[in-house]
């Protein structure tokens, strides 16, 4: 069974796409954050994504 992509909300910096990625990736969320904050310096499109991401997302609590 494949895990559904959710944005974090309790382990959020701004809208939890990050932390959301990290849980579904099983990696560190300090990755996905220089991921994506290097992504803003180089191109328009990964703003985009990550507003794309947002909009199209659910929000859940994790309870760890």
């Amino acid at each position: 069974m494949k895990n559904k992509f959710y944005r974090s909300y309790s382990d959020r910096k701004l809208t939890g796409v990050c932390s959301g990625l990290a849980r579904h990736t099983n990696t560190d969320v300090t990755l996905w954050r220089l991921l994506f904050v290097v992504s803003f310096f180089t191109a328009l499109p990964s703003l985009l994504t990550y507003i794309a991401i947002t909009l199209l997302t659910e929000t859940i609590e994790y309870n760890d």
